[in-house]
């Protein structure tokens, strides 16, 4: 099947914090097929959601390298999007991901929550460019690579 049909199929996406990058500051191999993620989803066809750990992780190079106006930009989009639902983390959400960790032992925290609150957003595919996260069998992961002609 082929990128837009698995996404339209689904009918709904997490998107984690690499595929944000990579259409904020467009990327040259990653962006335009995230560009075509953004645009079914602001066709409707999908609903999107991701985290407050996409700003927690988006946010520290350009701070670090004193780009501000990239640092507001990833903000401006995160918090106000219309394209995709923000989502806080509670304390069902720690507990998935405590759960994810100990049943992936080489995830990272940041990684485990952003799996647990796609779990619980009841997101069907879980976006991303981490291939250490599709072992993970509680959601369909989808990696953006996977979608790249080889010739990149």
């Amino acid at each position: 099947m082929d990128y837009n049909s698995i996404i339209t199929r689904s009918g709904s996406v997490f998107i984690d914090t690499a595929p944000i990058i990579y259409f904020i500051e467009a990327h040259e191999t990653y962006g335009p097929l995230v560009k075509q993620l953004m645009e079914i989803i602001s066709k409707g066809t999908a609903s999107a959601y991701t985290s407050v750990i996409t700003l927690a992780e988006v946010l520290p190079v350009p701070l670090r390298t004193e780009n501000k106006l990239l640092a507001t930009q990833f903000s401006e989009f995160i918090k106000n999007s219309d394209i995709f639902t923000l989502l806080p983390i509670n304390t069902e959400i720690a507990e998935k991901s405590g759960e994810l960790r100990a049943n992936y032992p080489s995830l990272q925290a940041f990684d485990a929550m952003q799996l647990a609150t796609a779990i619980f957003s009841e997101a069907k595919l879980f976006i991303t460019n981490d291939k250490k996260l599709q072992p993970v069998n509680d959601i369909d992961v989808l990696i953006l690579k996977d979608y790249i002609p080889s010739s990149f």
